[in-house]
């Protein structure tokens, strides 16, 4: 957790960092469900590392 923090520090300015942390706790909901990951509509696919962890 404090590499990703650290690395999207500079993305995101610091005004919006509580919106931030809520909008991908929201996405995680919805798309990275543990049992069954909706990995072919999420939006940050090609960005994520744990993509292909879903049976396609």
């Amino acid at each position: 957790p404090e590499k990703v923090e650290k690395d999207l520090l500079p993305l995101v300015p610091r005004a919006k960092w509580a919106w931030f942390s809520h909008a991908l706790i929201s996405h995680g909901r919805a798309c990275c469900m543990a049992r069954n990951p909706q990995c072919q509509s999420c939006p940050v696919m090609k960005l994520c590392p744990r993509r292909g962890v879903c049976a396609e």
